[in-house]
C-alpha cells in the first residue's frame, strides 16, 4: 500500500461514517477541542482537569482551550 491509497481509504471512510443515517460520527455541539501539540501526558491531563473543573462550577459552560 502507498501513502497516497491510505489515504484515499482513511478520508472515504470518514466521508462514510460521518454520512450514515444511524449513529453518524460528529462531533457533539458541546465538544470541547484541546491540542496538545507539543503537550507532555501531565500537560494534557492539567488541562483537562482545569476544563472538567470549570464545567463543573459553571453548570455546563466553559471555554475552548484553543482561544486562550
Amino acid at each position: 500500500l502507498d501513502f497516497d491509497e491510505v489515504l484515499r481509504d482513511i478520508v472515504e471512510r470518514d466521508r462514510r461514517d460521518e454520512s450514515r443515517p444511524v449513529g453518524p460520527l460528529r462531533k457533539p455541539d458541546d465538544a470541547v477541542d484541546l491540542c496538545t501539540d507539543g503537550l507532555s501526558i501531565d500537560e494534557v491531563v492539567e488541562r483537562i482537569v482545569t476544563l472538567v473543573r470549570r464545567r463543573m462550577t459553571a453548570g455546563g459552560e466553559t471555554e475552548s482551550p484553543n482561544d486562550r
